[in-house]
């Protein structure tokens, strides 16, 4: 899409919000790798397909996991 890449994305939204926001890198292509590198961080890659709850699993482990899950416990009636 006009010869930007999910990384490209990444540093848009951390230079527009002055944080370094956690992400992952969601891609149909075969990398070779688990993790990619930029601006010395490591970024999970997953491939697609992903099944959604692999998705959920991998996207909380980014986030740091015990604050998202305690955020959804919250949530819960």
């Amino acid at each position: 899409a006009g010869g930007h890449t999910g990384l490209d994305a990444i540093a848009a939204v951390q230079r527009y919000s002055g944080e370094r926001t956690p992400a992952v890198i969601v891609t149909g292509e075969d990398l070779g790798r688990t993790e990619v590198e930029s601006e010395g961080r490591l970024y999970p890659v997953i491939k697609k397909p992903v099944a959604a709850e692999e998705l959920r699993k991998r996207l909380v482990a980014a986030l740091g996991g015990a604050a998202v899950l305690g955020r959804e416990a919250a949530r819960s009636p």
